[in-house]
C-alpha cells in the first residue's frame, strides 16, 4: 500500500506575523463600532422619550394655569333694568359725540400713518386751508370748554368758571391752559398782540378770534371765538349770558374790527 505524502510549500515568517497582528485588530474595530452605534441608538431614544415627557408636562401645567384662571374670574353679571336704561339715555350723547368725531375727520387727506409721522405730513384740509392734527385736536378742546360755558352771566373781570366771565376773559380761559405762549388778558391787548396772526375775513376758520370796536373807535373792546358757519361764541355784556352769536347779523357786521389766528403747531403745549 503506497501512503501519499502531501508537500507543503514553506510560509514565509512575516505573512504568519501580518495575519496574526492584524485579523483579530479589524474584527475588534468592527464591534466597537458596533457598539458605538447601538449606544447612539438608545441614547437619542432615550432623549425623544425625555423631550416628549417634557412637552406633556408642560402642556400640563398651562391647562391647570388656565383652568386655575378661569375658575378665579368672577362670573358675569347681568345689567340691572336701572342699569340698562342709563346705557340707553347715554347713547344719544355717545353717538352725538361720534357724530362730532366723523365730521371733524371727514376731510383727511389720505396719506401713510406712522408713530413718527411729522406735522407736515399729517395734514388737514378745510376751505382751502391746513392745519395739523395736533392743531385740530387742540381746536376741538378749546371749543368744547367754550360752549361748557354757554348759559352763564358775563361778569365783568371775571375769567374761571367760578367767578364768570367777560369777554376776554372767556378766551383766556379757554385758550392759555393749552398754549405755551399765554394770550393777554384783554381784547385790546389780544388784537394788538404781533405773535397772533391777522386773518382775513373770507379765511375764518374754527378757533380765530374775532374783535369789535363798539365803543372805542380803532381799538378792539371786544372779543369772541369763531365757530364756523358764520357763528361765534362770545360773553355778550352785564346782564346777558355767554351765547352763540351770528357774525354777519347788521350790528356785528358794523362793529366788526378784524381776526387773528391763535392756534397754531408753535405755541401748542
Amino acid at each position: 500500500m503506497t501512503r501519499s505524502v502531501t508537500k507543503h510549500l514553506p510560509v514565509p515568517a512575516s505573512l504568519l506575523l501580518t495575519c496574526l497582528l492584524f485579523l483579530p485588530l479589524d474584527a475588534m474595530a468592527t464591534g466597537n463600532e458596533e457598539r458605538r452605534k447601538l449606544h447612539n441608538t438608545r441614547s437619542t431614544a432615550t432623549n425623544s422619550v425625555g423631550q416628549a415627557g417634557d412637552a406633556v408636562r408642560a402642556r400640563m401645567r398651562n391647562r391647570d394655569k388656565l383652568l386655575a384662571k378661569r375658575q378665579s374670574r368672577p362670573g358675569a353679571v347681568p345689567p340691572t333694568p336701572g342699569q340698562r336704561q342709563q346705557h340707553a339715555a347715554n347713547q344719544p350723547v355717545e353717538r352725538a359725540k361720534n357724530r362730532e368725531l366723523l365730521a371733524m375727520y371727514a376731510n383727511w387727506l389720505p396719506g401713510q400713518h406712522s408713530a413718527a409721522q411729522s406735522p407736515e405730513d399729517s395734514r388737514w384740509s378745510t376751505g382751502g386751508q391746513t392745519h395739523t392734527l395736533r392743531e385740530q385736536h387742540t381746536i376741538h378742546h378749546v371749543v368744547n370748554r367754550l360752549k361748557a360755558q354757554l348759559g352763564k352771566p358775563y361778569v365783568w373781570g371775571g375769567h374761571s368758571p367760578e367767578s364768570g366771565f367777560d369777554c376776554s376773559g372767556l378766551v383766556w380761559y379757554a385758550f392759555n391752559p393749552l398754549l405755551n405762549r399765554k394770550l393777554p388778558r384783554t381784547a385790546n391787548a389780544m388784537y394788538q398782540d404781533r405773535q397772533l396772526n391777522p386773518v382775513h375775513r373770507q379765511q375764518l376758520r374754527k378757533g380765530d378770534l374775532v374783535f369789535f370796536s363798539i365803543k372805542t373807535p380803532n381799538a378792539a373792546d371786544h372779543v369772541g371765538v369763531y365757530l364756523g358757519d358764520g357763528q361765534f361764541i362770545e360773553a355778550p355784556r352785564t346782564g346777558k349770558n355767554i351765547r352763540i352769536s351770528e357774525l354777519n347779523n347788521d350790528f356785528w357786521k358794523a362793529k366788526y374790527l378784524g381776526a387773528r389766528r391763535v392756534i397754531k403747531e408753535s405755541v401748542l403745549l
